[in-house]
């Protein structure tokens, strides 16, 4: 059975674990390795995720009785109706069962408790998860293309969904 757990700062490894096993297998045919270990780099060494946590994001991770199997993290933006789904990764030879689904609820019931009405995400316009986001409500809203440094850009969608209509 899986459980979802609201993560602390004492779970920063395991979130960062949980990173470096899962990017190299999803992006592989998205980006070069050398733009996965950047992104791994700056985004999951252990002080950018205090960083990230102290700066409001909440962290969720999916376990089972033995493993963590993925993690989500959402946070406020600039608009107090509309939070962002920072990140959700699974395991890969965990997919297609429902832990995603799950983690995405949690993110959702986290949203709505903190009176937001839209989650907002970005996804690599490539990544087969745009399919699992369109499945779960989600709307395209725009494509962007995002420097994020070293000359590495994220070609994104950026896709909303409405908690309340």
């Amino acid at each position: 059975m899986i459980k979802i757990f609201v993560a602390s700062t004492e779970d920063i490894t395991t979130i960062r674990q949980l990173a470096y096993s899962i990017w190299p297998v999803v992006y592989a045919d998205i980006v070069s390795r050398e733009q996965i270990n950047y992104m791994l780099d700056t985004r999951y060494n252990l002080q950018s995720l205090e960083e990230q946590m102290k700066k409001g994001q909440q962290f969720f991770i999916a376990k089972d009785e033995n493993n963590s199997l993925g993690y989500a993290a959402v946070a406020p933006t600039n608009n107090p109706d509309r939070f962002k789904l920072e990140k959700l990764y699974v395991v890969p030879d965990t997919h297609k069962k429902g832990i995603g689904k799950q983690l995405l609820e949690a993110v959702e019931h986290f949203t709505i408790e903190h009176n937001g009405k839209v989650i907002e995400l970005q996804v690599n316009r490539q990544n087969k998860a745009v399919g699992f986001y369109h499945k779960m409500q989600f709307e395209i809203e725009q494509e962007v293309d995002v420097l994020i440094g070293e000359g590495y850009y994220m070609n994104d969608y950026i896709m909303i969904k409405y908690l309340t209509k």
